[in-house]
């Protein structure tokens, strides 16, 4: 910067124009040309006086003259006034210090890392950008929130046709206990959590008389989701699964088991005799519905079984499976996560944000 002041402390003395001159020095450049012939090269925006000799490393300062019109001095001799500031153009120099934005602060709170919502859930943003991302792996507390949203969405037609969505606890419980269930001597005394009585003989959910159709999500071997439709009054489970070829039947049997065996335990120990008594301990019947649509991307598995629950539960035709598409599947998963959004974090905070 010294050799830049020189250069321009030069200039100015020169400089006779009433036109002022501003002005702006770049980064240092440095000469390290090593012929013993080069000659010094001037320049009108270079001083002749500092380009060095061989092998040195000597700044090479460059002036670029912006003419600012004097208004107090035109068509006058008088010396032009230097100007007061120099800007130095660098890759180095540091950003301009940028005043943070003032939230309010139900404004800091919606863009807050956590929400715990209504319903008890703690999701945090990165929650939302996993659900939306194509071939993004999801977590349980995903599919929770994903069975919370449908269950509100389709009250009214799962009240009519009788049905209900329940949580992966359900067959994760089931899953749980069937080791200990087999080894039981007197399956009878087996003990099951009050979670699982008061849904089988809950005030508002009483199987058969409430409930008549579960649909259930389902994990097989920590790494694939499935939907499950299970009729009660049929004693079958239909089985939404996105990817047949990833299980055989033998697979998908060993997967089953614990849901088909256990449900009709369940069936006589907590609900009225004659809705088991043509059924008796037989497990349930299961198959694998076919014709919808396959992904062979990894990744989709769990919005895409709850996306067939949906289609399984509403009033749209089944045939709705087999029009999916990749592109559908990348297009609902953002939905999916607009809507809960939309739905559990933004009535956290409304009320506040258009006070």
């Amino acid at each position: 910067m010294e050799t830049a002041a020189a250069i321009h402390s030069g200039v100015c003395k020169d400089n006779t124009d009433p036109i002022k001159a501003m002005v702006v020095f770049v980064k240092p450049v440095f000469h390290t040309s090593s012929k013993a012939d080069k000659e010094p090269q001037s320049s009108p925006t270079h001083s002749p006086n500092i380009v060095g000799t061989r092998n040195e490393l000597v700044p090479i300062g460059l002036i670029l003259y912006l003419p600012v019109q004097d208004n107090n001095s035109e068509h006058s001799n008088s010396t032009a006034r230097e100007p007061d500031q120099y800007f130095e153009l660098s890759d180095s120099s540091p950003a301009r210090n940028r005043e943070k934005p003032n939230l309010s602060q139900a404004e800091a709170r919606l863009v807050a890392d956590e929400h715990l919502t209504k319903c008890g859930f703690l999701i945090s943003n990165k929650f939302f950008v996993e659900l939306a991302k194509p071939q993004q792996w999801v977590s349980t507390l995903h599919m929770e929130v994903l069975v919370s949203l449908l269950s509100r969405r389709l009250r009214t037609t799962l009240e009519n046709h009788r049905s209900a969505f329940v949580d992966p606890w359900f067959t994760s419980h089931l899953q749980a206990k069937f080791r200990a269930f087999n080894a039981a001597k007197v399956k009878s005394r087996v003990r099951w959590s009050e979670d699982m009585q008061r849904f089988i003989k809950g005030s508002k959910t009483e199987w058969f008389k409430d409930i008549n159709t579960i649909y259930a999500p389902m994990i097989w071997n920590d790494c694939h989701w499935v939907g499950l439709s299970i009729n009660l009054g049929i004693w079958s489970v239909e089985i939404l699964d996105l990817n047949t070829d990833l299980y055989d039947d033998a697979k998908v049997k060993r997967c089953i088991e614990p849901v088909v065996n256990l449900l009709p335990h369940l069936i006589q120990r907590y609900c009225t005799p004659e809705f088991s008594e043509n059924h008796g301990l037989q497990p349930f019947g299961w198959s694998r519905i076919d014709g919808i649509y396959k992904n062979l991307r990894s990744g989709d598995c769990g919005p895409v079984a709850m996306k067939f629950l949906e289609i399984q539960a509403s009033d749209k035709l089944p045939d709705k499976m087999a029009e999916i598409t990749d592109k559908h599947v990348d297009a609902f998963r953002r939905q999916y996560a607009m809507d809960i959004y939309k739905q559990c974090v933004c009535p956290l905070y409304s009320s506040n944000v258009f006070d």
